[in-house]
């Protein structure tokens, strides 16, 4: 690959991390932060969570590829939405699994009580 290939290519991957982070999955433009070390502070976690979010769709994509989208030619969705679906997939079983572990928890603690 030529120099001029490989400083595009490093290039494109910056400009897809930025779109990811604003439009394509973080949104961070709603956040509407105006103190600069905030917002400073905001982009550093929204790249750490960009950077963990493609990891674990990286990760997911190598045992099971993203379908191609035959007309285009190109993926039907990005590694950035796999990761975040994921995620929130990960999100919900935990949450559920923590829910049910407080209501057990109160009923044992109302049990007690008597």
């Amino acid at each position: 690959m030529s120099n001029g290939a490989k400083i595009y290519r490093r290039r494109w991957d910056i400009e897809t991390a930025f779109k990811g982070c604003k439009s394509n999955g973080f949104r961070m433009e709603d956040s509407h932060i105006k103190d600069k070390v905030r917002f400073e502070s905001f982009i550093k976690c929204i790249f750490i969570a960009y950077a963990i979010t493609i990891k674990i769709g990286s990760i997911e994509e190598l045992k099971q590829p993203i379908k191609m989208k035959k007309a285009l030619g190109c993926r039907a969705y990005s590694v950035l939405q796999l990761g975040i679906k994921l995620i929130k997939q990960s999100y919900s079983c935990f949450k559920y699994s923590l829910d049910s572990v407080i209501i057990k928890l109160l009923k044992l603690y109302d049990l007690q009580s008597i």
